[in-house]
């Protein structure tokens, strides 16, 4: 499924030119070492950022419901003023 969809997207690019693009998986997935990736992100200027973590999912309830489990991901765009907006830091709970 993820070979099919990243193809058609670079599909979108070669048709259309290069179109607002974000994409967003854990830093640790092994997607961003596949060579099509890479490739895109070289090839259409896309930038990366990475997010610490603390953007992740709710603590739990009551107090601790505005603290976040750390979850790192990375950002690749060609929508650079998203990047910062996306690696923001929250209260985290480690």
């Amino acid at each position: 499924m993820f070979r099919k969809l990243w193809k058609n997207l670079v599909r979108l690019y070669a048709e259309y030119g290069q179109v607002s693009t974000i994409v967003e998986w854990p830093v640790y997935t092994p997607y961003w070492e596949q060579p099509m990736v890479r490739n895109t992100i070289k090839n259409y200027g896309m930038l990366t950022f990475d997010n610490p973590g603390t953007n992740g999912l709710p603590r739990g309830s009551g107090p601790e419901s505005r603290l976040y489990l750390r979850k790192p991901w990375r950002i690749a765009t060609n929508v650079p003023e998203v990047g910062p907006l996306l690696t923001e830091d929250a209260p985290c709970f480690e």
